[in-house]
């Protein structure tokens, strides 16, 4: 079953964006728009948000002038959406292994500054945040069971 992040993880992303002055946030997954709201509010009327969905069917959130959604698989316009390097990329869209590392790998080719990922102990998510931090080195700046928030 799906589900937005909470609203301790929502302040936990408000408040690192503003602390880091992030502007740029491309995410994967928007659901009901949860985490989009958090960062929107968090950049600001200066900063911009891309977000990527295949399905938009729950999406509550209202549209905002300074967001971009992309109704497509990550897979298929996650690369576009990067080239503007961002910086900080969040995913919360599918949760499988593959998605996962194609994502993260993409974000860190990209060179974005920061990642960070709702669901971290999913099944095949959590070998994929392990294995990737690992494997790049990722300094982590916040973990829970369920939500982190990495430098690359």
């Amino acid at each position: 079953m799906k589900q937005s992040i909470s609203m301790h993880e929502g302040v936990i992303l408000y408040n690192f964006i503003r602390e880091h002055n992030i502007k740029t946030v491309v995410e994967t997954g928007i659901y009901h728009g949860t985490s989009s709201a958090f960062i929107l509010d968090a950049i600001g009327e200066t900063g911009h948000l891309t977000s990527i969905d295949p399905d938009l069917s729950h999406l509550i959130e209202p549209h905002r002038h300074n967001w971009t959604i992309m109704e497509a698989r990550s897979q298929d316009v996650l690369e576009t959406a990067l080239k503007v390097v961002p910086d900080m990329f969040f995913h919360d869209s599918r949760h499988d292994y593959e998605t996962m590392m194609f994502e993260y790998k993409m974000a860190y080719k990209y060179g974005v500054q920061f990642i960070g990922s709702h669901d971290i102990n999913h099944p095949g998510i959590k070998s994929a945040w392990q294995e990737f931090i690992n494997d790049y080195n990722i300094k982590i700046h916040y973990t829970s069971p369920k939500f982190a928030i990495g430098e690359i």
